[in-house]
């Protein structure tokens, strides 16, 4: 049983991480496309950031979707495991 407790913890933990790391790519992507400012020139590299900052927002949040899914299928798959645990500890005592 304890060791179901933990893989759920563990699902919790990947899933901070994972969303944190979508969240870092977002202002990563921003950061590396206004690092060229002195070869593309300010105004073309703030239009750049402005469309890439658009997409790749698109593309995080359909990610943040997919992520938040499979966390909530881990999720609720090991909480109903640790239930029929818990169940079958209880009938046998």
């Amino acid at each position: 049983m304890h060791e179901r407790e933990d893989k759920i913890q563990d699902v919790e933990e990947r899933n901070k991480l994972r969303l944190a790391a979508l969240d870092k790519l977002k202002g990563d992507l921003a950061a590396a496309v206004l690092s060229n400012q002195d070869v593309l020139g300010k105004e073309v590299a703030e239009d750049l950031e402005k469309h890439v900052s658009s997409l790749s927002a698109v593309a995080i949040e359909l990610t943040r979707k997919k992520v938040e899914g499979r966390y909530t299928t881990e999720l609720d798959d090991n909480q109903l495991a640790l239930k029929g645990e818990s169940t079958k500890t209880f009938k046998s005592i």
